[in-house]
């Protein structure tokens, strides 16, 4: 079985999210063996290029470019998407103008379940369409399962932790400083929660909160934090590097989120050695064993939420070991190795389904 001639990484934008992030790391990943393109199909070009430096990129400007784009396509090629609201139209131009021998990929980065009826609705007609599908974690696969052709390939291919980060030496010891400084990272949007968090922090005596991020709810979050006394730190969007950093500083990381795809922010967090608490959104049971590796709380839930960091703050010895085992599991298991290297058997799985 032979793979693709090249891939083509359809997005929705050059963003800075976990989507892209996966497909960075992907293209960068398999380019020295397979010719990678990423394709957004919003922003210019320059943002393109700017946020993919090194990576070929190709900006099309829409649906309509991306169908010129099409026929220009390779024999052999493998068309790769990575979308959401325009999944459906996407995968359907590719079909009205599939080239000979182009094969299709479906990535699902998000479960179904919580968005709206018609993008429920499309992106089953969508994986209908496709050749094969990755889900990001196994909860997102147990989703769709049931509306999958057994013929066509699906897999769990989730994102893997940077090898930098698998290079870091976890913290010696439990951490002895005063203040108990609780962490978040991600948009700062109604599904993630983060007014949860801060209803909890406000009833753990002199925890301090810092979220990393940006999004429509900033501003509320700043008021609700200040109505509550809440000591909150909006630092806006970092680079991945300060971010990694902030979590080094911190004593427990929390993503109370009510849905996840897989949640790559707790997981970089658990790499560096930080206890993590996340909501009970599915894709959790990926990587926390509750009170092994991790903790988890029912989404919403901010007297439970605030019950576990009470824990966590009064234990240092707890914090360090569940740190330490949550490292341990995620190191092992989120490895390019044990992610990223299954895409070429996938892509030529798929090449010999569709011949």
């Amino acid at each position: 079985m032979s793979g693709p001639a090249c891939v083509f990484h359809v997005i929705e934008a050059p963003g800075h999210g976990g989507t892209e992030v996966y497909v960075e790391a992907l293209a960068r990943h398999l380019a020295p063996e397979i010719p990678q393109v990423i394709v957004p199909l919003s922003g210019t070009a320059e943002a393109a290029r700017a946020r993919f430096a090194g990576l070929e990129t190709h900006a099309p400007g829409g649906l309509g470019g991306f169908a010129r784009l099409l026929r220009g396509l390779p024999e052999g090629a493998l068309v790769q998407f990575h979308l959401y609201s325009r999944l459906l139209p996407a995968i359907a131009v590719l079909r009205l103008r599939r080239p000979g021998g182009v094969r299709s990929l479906v990535t699902l980065h998000q479960p179904l379940a919580n968005w709206s009826w018609r993008h429920r609705l499309g992106w089953r007609l969508a994986l209908r369409m496709a050749d094969g599908v990755v889900c990001v974690s196994g909860a997102v696969l147990d989703e769709v399962a049931a509306i999958l052709s057994p013929a066509r390939p699906a897999e769990v291919i989730s994102a893997p932790l940077p090898a930098a980060l698998l290079r870091e030496d976890l913290p010696a010891g439990p951490g002895t400083a005063a203040r108990f400084r609780v962490v978040g990272a991600g948009r700062l949007a109604p599904e993630k929660h983060w007014h949860t968090l801060v209803a909890a922090v406000r009833d753990v005596p002199g925890a301090e909160l810092l979220i990393a991020g940006e999004g429509p709810q900033r501003a509320a979050l700043s008021e609700r934090a200040r109505a509550a006394g809440v000591a909150l730190s909006l630092p806006g969007r970092m680079q991945r590097a300060e971010l990694f950093a902030l979590f080094r500083g911190a004593d427990v990381f929390v993503l109370p989120s009510r849905f996840e795809g897989l949640g790559l922010a707790a997981i970089e967090a658990m790499a560096l050695g930080l206890p993590v608490v996340t909501a009970d959104y599915p894709a959790a049971a990926d990587y926390i064993l509750p009170g092994r590796t991790g903790f988890s709380f029912p989404a919403g839930d901010a007297e439970a939420l605030a019950r576990i960091l009470t824990r966590l703050r009064d234990d240092p010895a707890l914090r360090h070991r569940i740190a330490q085992a949550g490292a341990a599991h995620v190191r092992a298991r989120y490895t390019t190795v044990a992610q990223f290297a299954r895409y070429p058997a996938l892509y030529a799985r798929i090449a010999a389904c569709a011949s």
